[in-house]
């Protein structure tokens, strides 16, 4: 898989060379192959997805920056199957995707507020 991800990381750079893109991929995907090693992409099933957000999480990684390396593994596996399409994505949205920690919005925010200083008086009283 090795051969791989630099393939992929070298089309990104000579697609964007300005863009970052390239670089981060390649810093998702490395702490990929270190869960999966070098293994052929097509080897990689649904449970080393499993295992690599896994890991990701016992690190205390919040969602967002999981999903992200979610996203260099799917973009990968896009450009794999396009030079051959047996090539399936392991990774699966709807098992893999994980949700963001939803912000209060201002109204939500305020009346939170006001409750807590509430909550102040009463126990000042």
């Amino acid at each position: 898989m090795f051969n791989e991800v630099d393939r992929f990381v070298n089309w990104l750079r000579r697609r964007n060379p300005g863009a970052d893109t390239a670089k981060s991929y390649q810093y998702h995907l490395r702490k990929f192959t270190k869960i999966v090693g070098d293994c052929s992409p097509a080897d990689v099933t649904l449970h080393d997805i499993d295992a690599f957000i896994e890991f990701q999480a016992k690190r205390g990684l919040k969602s967002s920056s999981i999903n992200r390396s979610v996203t260099a593994v799917t973009s990968f596996y896009r450009f794999l199957a396009d030079e051959d399409p047996t090539i399936e994505c392991p990774v699966l949205r709807h098992r893999h995707w994980l949700r963001d920690h939803q912000r209060l919005n201002h109204t939500q925010r305020m009346v939170l507020e006001e409750l807590r200083c509430c909550l102040a008086q009463q126990t000042t009283n």
